[in-house]
């Protein structure tokens, strides 16, 4: 049997190991019901998310997002949530390349290695 030791006894500690790792991922498949977060589609061209939204704000607003050039310029008015966008930007290739799903209505990814993201701004999204 699978949680018994060589002696035939019940193997505790695999026991809670597994019970744990149970508890975590039932834990990730609630907040992803929960949330309303979609699992990404992946494909080798350039991304396209729909109703993008930071996780963290109550009240968020949605964006969508086609990329068809390898350069993007974000700009706008102070305080018109260029840096929460990007910051949601990330968070949905973070999670969707690392196997979860993504705080979006719809994602097509492409598959990365490794990315790196800058922002030198001291914004609070909590705040």
């Amino acid at each position: 049997m699978l949680l018994r030791n060589a002696d035939n006894n019940l193997d505790i500690l695999q026991f809670w190991e597994l019970f744990f790792k149970f508890e975590a991922y039932l834990s990730i498949s609630l907040a992803i019901v929960r949330r309303g977060f979609v699992f990404p589609h992946f494909s080798d061209g350039y991304p396209t998310i729909e109703n993008l939204y930071h996780p963290l704000l109550s009240h968020p607003v949605k964006n969508t997002i086609k990329i068809e050039e390898n350069i993007i310029i974000v700009n706008g008015a102070n305080m018109a949530g260029k840096s929460t966008f990007l910051r949601a930007l990330s968070l949905c290739f973070y999670l969707g390349n690392i196997g979860l799903a993504v705080p979006a209505q719809k994602a097509i990814l492409p598959r990365i290695d490794d990315f790196f993201i800058f922002l030198d701004h001291k914004d609070n999204i909590n705040k």
